[in-house]
């Protein structure tokens, strides 16, 4: 298991970190402006050998909840 942030790039678009759960939600955010926080298990796709994501939970740190779409950008920062 895991800690996560969905923050929002410079670009504007979310963009997922992952981390050790020995680490903070908010000292890993700083000043980064934070969409969504939480925990997620990561685990190989028997099928394509591709890795999927399960989120859950939220970060207590920094008052945020996770987001079911949380997945999609973990597993496109992962598979890319």
């Amino acid at each position: 298991m895991a800690k996560y942030l969905i923050i929002q790039s410079e670009s504007g678009l979310p963009c997922a970190i992952i981390f050790n759960e020995a680490l903070s939600h908010k000292d890993v955010a700083g000043n980064m402006k934070v969409i969504s926080a939480g925990f997620v298990e990561i685990r190989e796709n028997k099928c394509d050998g591709g890795l999927f994501a399960k989120t859950f939970g939220y970060s207590e740190s920094l008052n945020a909840n996770s987001n079911p779409r949380d997945k999609d950008y973990i597993e496109l920062a992962l598979n890319h």
